[in-house]
């Protein structure tokens, strides 16, 4: 038995993560495939919601074989799954879930219905500390295809982002914020706020 296909797109904040996730869905869309994009509850960003960004979209907006799903806990999200039997299981902001995602995954992709499964994950790879950022590592390892896209430094304007850049000094790893929180920038611009 084959394995479900697993492909991640991942790097820093603003690199258009979330659009290329969305243009994978299109392909699917033209295919008619059911396809079930899955976010995390936590994510309350009004200017990232990709829910929002898939309504509005021409293609996606009108196709019927889609549902989107804000996910907070593993029996719910398996048996929506179950349910729906996606073609395409799309899940932005992956660094956001807490383990459990990454055990539904390890399941399905070992599943029955896995060889006709695609599971696509958008993420940030690195947190603000360049540390690997919640189950992104795992999915990276597991994956047939990982996409690393890359941005220009917000600060020197001039060489490749590949790192995200908190403005404060909050330790805390998981904060959801935007442009007033975070940039994308090069390793020589890149620093650690608190040290």
């Amino acid at each position: 038995m084959a394995m479900a296909k697993i492909e991640v797109i991942t790097g820093p904040m603003f690199t258009e993560k979330s659009w290329e996730l969305i243009e994978r869905m299109k392909k699917f869309s033209y295919a008619v495939k059911r396809i079930l994009l899955i976010v995390p509850g936590k994510d309350n960003r009004p200017e990232r919601n990709i829910i929002k960004m898939v309504r509005q979209d021409k293609d996606l907006g009108k196709y019927s074989f889609i549902q989107w799903y804000p996910a907070s806990e593993k029996d719910e999200t398996e048996e929506l799954i179950n349910t729906f039997q996606p073609h395409m299981l799309a899940i932005d902001e992956a660094e956001f879930f807490d383990y459990w995602m990454l055990d539904l995954i390890d399941k399905l992709r070992k599943s029955k219905i896995s060889e006709e499964l695609t599971i696509a994950v958008a993420g940030l790879d690195m947190d603000f500390e360049q540390r690997g950022f919640g189950i992104m590592p795992e999915l990276m390892a597991w994956a047939g295809n990982v996409k690393k896209k890359t941005t220009v430094c917000f600060h020197c304007k001039q060489r490749e982002a590949k790192f995200t850049y908190r403005k404060s000094k909050e330790k805390k790893v998981i904060i959801v914020g935007d442009k007033e929180l975070y940039e994308a920038r090069c390793g020589i611009c890149h620093a650690i706020p608190y040290e």
